[in-house]
């Protein structure tokens, strides 16, 4: 089995949570290319295209099945999903005379224009996780912090170089955050 880089070795994704999406895809496409699509040869491609970011993965297997005769497996949903949710497209196809084309896009914010940085305080971790992931869908934000007290955040937010910080505003209620005068 040969695997292979043929994408630009210079792209930079922006951001740790559609990073680890786009690895979690490419990882699942090469594992479907060896175990159902019995391929001898995988390539790899992450590159920018028209301002989007795009990732695709292309074997020589046997392609895939027409969707009446698929396995129940998770693989394509799984992936489908990744997609989704950091605001990508996804799309798994045959490829003629044999073969299967999996690709993902979604919006690349412009080179050299660097993200705005989001520090995020909140002392519940599913609503911290959850505005975490809302933040790193978009293209031009990335989380550079996270607290869950008032007291942790100024302890940190100047190291992380935040430049907007989201506060659950019962901790201003509580006495615990101050706002400047």
């Amino acid at each position: 089995m040969r695997c292979e880089y043929r994408g630009d070795p210079a792209v930079e994704i922006g951001d740790s949570f559609a990073a680890t999406h786009l690895y979690r895809i490419a990882q699942e496409a090469i594992t479907n290319a060896i175990k159902h699509g019995h391929a001898q040869a995988v390539a790899v491609s992450l590159e920018r295209v028209d301002g989007r970011l795009r990732l695709t993965v292309r074997d020589d297997g046997i392609g895939i099945p027409e969707p009446a005769q698929r396995h129940p497996g998770m693989g394509l949903r799984i992936m489908a999903h990744r997609a989704a949710v950091m605001g990508g497209t996804f799309e798994a196809r045959s490829m003629i005379p044999r073969g299967t084309v999996v690709m993902c896009e979604r919006a690349s914010p412009m080179t050299g224009t660097a993200p705005t940085r989001v520090f995020v305080v909140d002392d519940h971790p599913l609503v911290r996780e959850s505005l975490t992931g809302l933040i790193e869908r978009q293209p031009d934000l990335c989380v550079c912090g996270e607290a869950a007290s008032a007291a942790s955040a100024l302890a940190r937010i100047g190291a992380a170089k935040a430049d907007v910080a989201i506060v659950d505003l019962s901790a201003r209620r509580a006495g615990r955050v101050r706002p400047d005068p």
